[in-house]
């Protein structure tokens, strides 16, 4: 069997804020964030606070 790879671009608007960052998280390694950056800084830190949780 073979796997293709598909992507797709989607624009939705979002606040800075837990909330968004858990709904995004739920996509798990497959959404790539890629503007604005103020944003992803945050996400980034929201998903490393996560992670300190285990380590």
């Amino acid at each position: 069997m073979k796997e293709t790879t598909r992507s797709y671009l989607a624009t939705i608007e979002l606040p800075e804020n837990q909330y968004a960052y858990q709904f995004l998280a739920g996509f798990g390694h497959k959404v790539k964030i890629i503007k604005p950056q103020s944003f992803i800084e945050k996400y980034v830190n929201f998903l490393e606070g996560a992670v300190k949780l285990y380590k």
